[in-house]
């Protein structure tokens, strides 16, 4: 490890002087940007934008009532769904909202332009992404951090997230990579950044835990506890007011609607439900399904919890390929084991498969991330997924076929 350190002291931030490379490593994140506000200003806001706006403006008007939202009531019967995201949303919606209010704009301004900061954090989540290989691995050239940059973009899920649905996955992914890229020698920077990223959004929680087995097993012992100590004093000051002032509301957001919340999108359960309404008497089917639903999340989290302890009976270096499969891996296991997927849910857990392959690759294009992301864009232009046999196997095979790759380079130390 204080090799690591010493090579991270003599490149400090190598790579960020302004060459080509860095001037095409702009254009394109531009590109992105622009061409995300035109997008935002010329087409529909998506439903749940409105959502996000009216719980800021809760925020704004001095409650915590930030849960107390419900709608779509057929995802989550007889209720509906609450706005079940950690607070920073709110925090980092308020002045645009404020904006919008001020200057006597329809919700429909507002829920538009709540984008801009969206696309904001996508372009940090990019930075943070080249600055973090950057610092732990110089060796790296230009070339795979472009490609690898584009494929984050344009071909992870964050086009669906913030120039559509408007949900945050590029702060979080932002956010863990700037956690990442502190351990270990800047533990309290660390454990904030990594804090912040749970804020942002709840399945940070499958990235953090294979961080946590690896600190725990190669850092020193303060090390690990001051990273694990910032981390949860962040989470607490930040979450605390609002479950503590409306307890029964965060409640509702975080657990029962998440365990009533149907089945949707190219998932193992999807199958599972497919084949045995087809083969069972309603009878039976329908207990069935009841169960699967309720207890999906209970067996992700747990095969996510199983896969990080199985790895680490072999040391988890900081920094390591195998840690890095790992982090992939267990986000990867959002889109096979999970009962709710859509485009977006795709960002976070494809962007980490590519950091993967740059970091195992160590200055090669990441092509196996490329062929990843490519079959997952291509299963979303064809007929819609969940509906459509052939879209909804191409997208579930493709994650499971990325799993593997994922478990089997967990072998292996590099």
């Amino acid at each position: 490890m204080s090799d690591l350190n010493d090579q991270r002291r003599r490149s400090g931030m190598r790579g960020f002087h302004i060459s080509p490379s860095s001037y095409a490593l702009l254009l394109l994140i531009a590109v992105y940007v622009a061409w995300g506000i035109l997008f935002r200003f010329t087409h529909p806001p998506h439903g749940d934008a409105g959502a996000l706006v009216r719980s800021t403006r809760r925020l704004l008007d001095g409650s915590l009532a930030l849960y107390a939202e419900r709608g779509s009531e057929w995802a989550a019967p007889p209720h509906g769904l609450s706005t079940g995201y950690p607070p920073l949303y709110a925090f980092l919606f308020a002045p645009f909202v404020a904006f919008s209010d001020a200057t006597g704009r329809p919700d429909e301004f507002a829920e538009r332009l709540i984008g801009l900061p969206m696309l904001l954090f996508d372009a940090l989540a990019v930075w943070a992404f080249v600055r973090l290989i950057k610092r732990l691995f110089p060796e790296v050239k230009d070339l795979p951090l472009l490609v690898a940059s584009a494929l984050i973009l344009f071909a992870s899920g964050l086009v669906s997230a913030s120039w559509v649905i408007s949900h945050p996955e590029g702060m979080t992914i932002c956010f863990l990579l700037l956690g990442l890229s502190y351990l270990p020698d800047r533990p309290t920077l660390a454990g904030f950044w990594l804090g912040m990223s749970l804020l942002s959004k709840q399945t940070a929680l499958f990235a953090l835990m294979p961080m946590g087995f690896a600190l725990w097993q190669s850092a020193p012992r303060a090390v690990a506890y001051r990273v694990f100590g910032v981390a949860a004093v962040t989470v607490a000051v930040i979450f605390a007011p609002f479950i503590l002032a409306h307890p029964h509301q965060a409640y509702y957001a975080f657990i029962v609607a998440e365990t009533r919340r149907e089945i949707g999108g190219a998932n193992l359960w999807h199958f599972i439900s497919y084949a045995t309404h087809r083969t069972l008497p309603l009878s039976i089917y329908e207990p069935l399904r009841a169960v699967i639903i309720r207890s999906a999340n209970g067996v992700l989290l747990l095969t996510a919890l199983a896969a990080s302890v199985i790895a680490s009976r072999q040391p988890l270096r900081l920094h390591s390929a195998r840690l890095y499969a790992l982090i992939a891996l267990s986000n990867v296991l959002l889109l096979i084991l999970g009962k709710w997927v859509e485009q977006h849910y795709y960002a976070l857990p494809l962007t980490l498969v590519v950091v993967w392959d740059v970091v195992r690759r160590r200055g090669g294009v990441p092509i196996t991330a490329a062929v990843v992301l490519l079959l997952i864009r291509f299963g979303y232009l064809l007929p819609k997924p969940g509906i459509h046999p052939i879209s909804s196997s191409l997208l579930f095979l493709t994650a499971v076929g990325c799993a593997v790759i994922l478990a089997k380079d967990l072998r292996r130390e590099t």
